[in-house]
């Protein structure tokens, strides 16, 4: 019997990219001494997994129009989807026409 496992949908947080660290043996936390996250090194990442089949869909999380185009300019893969909060009183009708502009799937996530 043949199994096949793989993810149908993998998403990078924009949370994810906001956050800095400490580089290697450096001491005190000032400007110099940060590493910022490498969005496009894990949007190729995902990219190959969505390449090997390990991946069905690559998709993005809480990213405002602006991260999305910067995303663009160096992913050879689009988004499948943008999962953000949208409820009545934030319906973010900007963003949802860019991402239709793109042809990028705008998902609901409703926060309690």
């Amino acid at each position: 019997m043949f199994c096949s496992l793989y993810l149908s949908l993998i998403l990078m947080n924009r949370e994810d990219t906001l956050a800095v660290s400490l580089k290697k043996g450096s001491a005190g936390v000032k400007p110099e001494n940060l590493t910022l996250p490498d969005t496009s090194g894990t949007w190729r990442a995902m990219e190959a997994l969505y390449d090997s089949g390990k991946a069905r869909a690559i998709g993005v999380s809480n990213f405002s129009s602006k991260k999305v185009e910067f995303l663009l300019k160096v992913a050879r893969i689009v988004p499948a989807v943008n999962q953000v909060e949208l409820h009545p009183v934030w319906q973010q009708p900007e963003l949802h026409k860019f991402c239709q502009s793109k042809g990028i799937h705008l998902s609901v996530s409703l926060q309690f």
